[in-house]
């Protein structure tokens, strides 16, 4: 991934590897729904914080920066 030029954190490598090592094994070794649950946390994280830190920056009653 980050040949295309997204990030890829240890987390990912972490997950991805734990993931492979237990398909390679069983597949159904792997639990599927934890695994889902953590793609569905990295989809939703940056979006979210992405949101949090536009709101955060253009209050501008709140906002030292804009007075």
């Amino acid at each position: 991934m980050a040949l295309f030029g997204i990030p890829v954190s240890t987390t990912h490598a972490i997950s991805g590897a734990i993931t492979g090592v237990g398909a390679t094994k069983r597949f159904s070794a792997v639990r599927w729904g934890t695994g889902k649950r953590i793609v569905y946390a990295w989809t939703i994280t940056i979006p979210a914080s992405a949101t949090v830190a536009a709101k955060s920056c253009c209050d501008k009653s709140n906002n030292k920066y804009w007075n």
